[in-house]
């Protein structure tokens, strides 16, 4: 699944995935105590988060911790009829589309509101995603330090 992620990443933001890779091994040479998740995989994002519950879905909402013009990579997994429910709804777009497990989405979270609806009873749906704080690009961009020591170095 990583290897197929990150294909798709480099196939449809090839420039994206590249700056995303240079801020990343920017980053880790810095801070050599800094592990990278998936180890050898090397995904080019910094944060993951599995979705487990039963029933995952999620309200409409921005990712507004992101990378403002970066991506974020979705995976659906479970049991259900994608047909009724799981369906990914991005509201800026005014769309849902069918969202069966297996599915990837490669997505701007920090800029598009998006969510899911729930699955039906005695289904499960959860999700695994993969993404970057904007946190992590301002870092590399003050010199591995804050904002606040970086303007107060003037």
């Amino acid at each position: 699944m990583l290897k197929t992620l990150a294909a798709a990443f480099m196939t449809y933001a090839p420039k994206l995935d590249e700056h995303y890779r240079e801020v990343m091994e920017d980053v880790l040479c810095n801070d050599r105590g800094l592990k990278r998740a998936f180890g050898e995989l090397k995904t080019v994002f910094a944060g993951t988060t599995f979705n487990y519950g039963g029933k995952v879905a999620t309200l409409t909402h921005t990712d507004h911790l992101n990378y403002g013009p970066g991506w974020c990579a979705v995976v659906a997994l479970g049991s259900f009829d994608h047909t009724k429910g799981g369906h990914l709804v991005l509201w800026d777009l005014n769309i849902a589309i069918e969202f069966p497990a297996g599915s990837l989405v490669l997505l701007p979270s920090a800029i598009l509101r998006h969510s899911n609806i729930a699955v039906g009873t005695g289904e499960t749906r959860s999700s695994f995603t993969q993404y970057t704080p904007g946190g992590i690009f301002r870092w590399r961009e003050c010199g591995f330090s804050s904002q606040k020591d970086f303007i107060a170095r003037g």
